[in-house]
């Protein structure tokens, strides 16, 4: 090879580097733009991932606090209604004790009228026998 040939090869090879060189340069530059790029999208999508976690935990303590607060009231509203029911229950049994011992007492006086009645009708029997016997004493005697 002649020199010109040989100063025309290193004249492309140091052109072929040159260029080798600028291009690895810049896909070392645009590699790092894209990693640098990934990287701040990488922690934005990170921080929105934080932000929507801490938003939907709030939101679920809202709905928990909520739910136990509805929860509470309904307890308290069953509270109630248990008390007037029970109220009411024992207002009904003792209206109907009372009435019972009314009945019991009324039937102890109905007995004991019952078993007055008997003794004075056995006192008027008695009586009237006494007097029919007395008039019979005194009566001429007449069996025809």
């Amino acid at each position: 090879m002649c020199c010109g040939q040989i100063e025309k090869v290193e004249s492309e090879l140091c052109r072929s580097k040159s260029l080798y060189e600028r291009q690895s340069h810049d896909f070392e530059q645009q590699r790092d733009e894209l990693l640098r790029s990934h990287a701040q999208q990488l922690a934005e999508l990170k921080l929105a991932g934080e932000l929507e976690q801490a938003r939907l935990m709030d939101e679920f303590r809202a709905q928990m606090e909520l739910r136990r607060a509805q929860k509470e009231k309904d307890l308290s509203e069953l509270r109630g209604t248990l008390q007037a029911d029970t109220a009411e229950v024992e207002q009904r049994a003792k209206e109907r004790a009372d009435y019972d011992a009314k009945v019991h007492n009324y039937t102890c006086y109905q007995i004991h009228l019952d078993a007055l009645y008997d003794s004075v009708k056995c006192y008027h029997a008695t009586a009237d026998l006494a007097h029919m016997l007395h008039i019979a004493k005194f009566a001429p005697y007449k069996w025809h």
